[in-house]
């Protein structure tokens, strides 16, 4: 992790521009990075306002060859114009991009915690959050693999026994707004004795 491609925060987002973007080009969300809550706002690239509609350009292929001659002949704000004639949707405007829905996963009674800080490594995609909790020091990560397709959220404690576990996800999964599922994944230590546990999330 090279401090170049950080960024860094010193408190939870107070808001959807502050939050930070995970994703793997299909699928996504925004962290924000609570301590008593994890807020996500979820996103998929298949929902949109408005229903069906075609919006190829009947003139596109036409265009694509008289565009082909202007660059030819070096003409190259010639060819720009007659490409957002003729190689652009029709109507011009897409349908409105709508959200997915929100998922809270509740890890604390109470938020009063020290030494906050919260990271998006550019170079690998996870969102990572840090506090101290009554002494205990936590880490929670947020990523979307892109081979797996699938949301992940580790959290991880630096004492036995002090990894909080969300009661939602205790009985094994949670439903989301739409269709998806979180499942727990199996920790590598027992409940009572596990300093991380991991969460998957796909929709």
């Amino acid at each position: 992790m090279g401090q170049e491609t950080l960024l860094w925060y010193t408190k939870p987002a107070e808001n959807f521009d502050q939050a930070l973007p995970v994703g793997n080009g299909r699928m996504g969300a925004m962290v924000f990075g609570g301590v008593e809550t994890e807020h996500l706002k979820l996103n998929e690239d298949s929902i949109w306002s408005g229903g069906l509609r075609n919006r190829n350009n009947p003139d596109a292929y036409q265009g694509m060859q008289q565009i082909r001659m202007l660059l030819q002949q070096e003409k190259i704000s010639e060819a720009e114009e007659l490409a957002f004639q003729t190689m652009q949707g029709c109507p011009e405007n897409s349908r409105h991009y709508m959200p997915l829905g929100d998922l809270d996963v509740v890890f604390h009674k109470e938020s009063h915690s020290t030494a906050y800080r919260r990271t998006l490594d550019l170079s690998s995609g996870i969102a990572l959050t840090e506090y101290t909790l009554d002494g205990v020091q936590y880490q929670r990560s947020v990523f979307v693999s892109e081979p797996d397709n699938v949301l992940v959220l580790h959290v991880s404690a630096d004492q036995r026994g002090r990894c909080p576990l969300p009661h939602p996800l205790a009985a094994g999964t949670i439903t989301t707004t739409r269709t998806g599922r979180m499942e727990r994944l199996p920790s590598a230590s027992p409940a009572d004795r596990a300093v991380s546990r991991a969460f998957s999330l796909r929709w």
